[in-house]
């Protein structure tokens, strides 16, 4: 009896968390969210592009978004709770990634999905950062620092996968060189315990509410949203908190 009751606490809790989560942060406007107004129209076309091949032909989701600041908050909390908030990636895949641009703290992180930590550890995360889009930031640049992390994060998830981007063809993409973490399976142990308690609480929480597909479009007001330039929503995707965050 006392453990079903710490149990029950346990999925209020998460279901109080999520809530929160989902109700603190505006909706995604598309894969990116310029809420800062930070990008030209043309970027905006360019990214918005690649982001979305990539999602259609590998089911891979990369979320931008920037924000004019963060009210006080620190850049690693404040990402990892919006990735949880938006949930870019597939449900049970995790394959998605969150890019997350504080203007006023000039803070920049990029958060890794699950499913993508295994080709794009930490190492590599902290060097599209700083190799790649930092020299742009550094300048007030910041389309054209989304657009080539952007770049570099889904050329990679498209050899991973087999498939070619067409929307890279104009693009200028600069990946650099790192290890992947297929030697290192065994770091990947505690995370897919983690992966599977969580699984097993939202098996238990649809079963109480009902069932339910994948999140789509959350945040203030709830809902799906259409359009956008073929934007469909996010999917429903976890994080753990991979990534690489830092100043410019």
């Amino acid at each position: 009896m006392p453990l079903r009751g710490f149990l029950l606490c346990l999925l209020i809790l998460t279901l109080f968390s999520a809530t929160l989560a989902k109700s603190e942060f505006p909706q995604p406007l598309g894969y990116l969210s310029d809420f800062a107004e930070v990008v030209s129209p043309g970027v905006e076309r360019q990214i918005t592009a690649v982001c979305r091949e990539l999602d259609e032909k590998t089911g891979a989701q990369i979320g931008i978004a920037s924000f004019p600041d963060l009210g006080g908050d620190e850049i690693d909390g404040f990402t990892n709770r919006l990735f949880e908030a938006w949930s870019p990636g597939l449900k049970g895949i995790n394959n998605g990634i969150l890019i997350v641009d504080a203007i006023a703290e000039r803070k920049i992180r990029i958060e890794i999905g699950y499913g993508l930590e295994p080709i794009i550890p930490d190492g590599m995360a902290g060097r599209i950062r700083r190799d790649v889009m930092t020299p742009y930031l550094s300048e007030g640049k910041h389309g054209e620092a989304y657009l080539a992390g952007v770049a570099a994060l889904a050329s990679i998830i498209a050899k991973e996968e087999g498939v070619t981007l067409e929307s890279l063809s104009g693009v200028e993409v600069r990946v650099p060189r790192g290890k992947r973490r297929s030697d290192s399976l065994y770091q990947l142990i505690p995370l897919l315990f983690i992966v599977m308690a969580a699984m097993a609480l939202a098996r238990r929480r649809r079963n109480l509410r009902g069932g339910g597909g994948p999140w789509i479009g959350g945040g203030l007001g709830g809902g799906g949203f259409g359009g956008g330039g073929g934007f469909g929503g996010f999917g429903g995707g976890m994080s753990g908190g991979g990534g690489s965050s830092g100043g410019y």
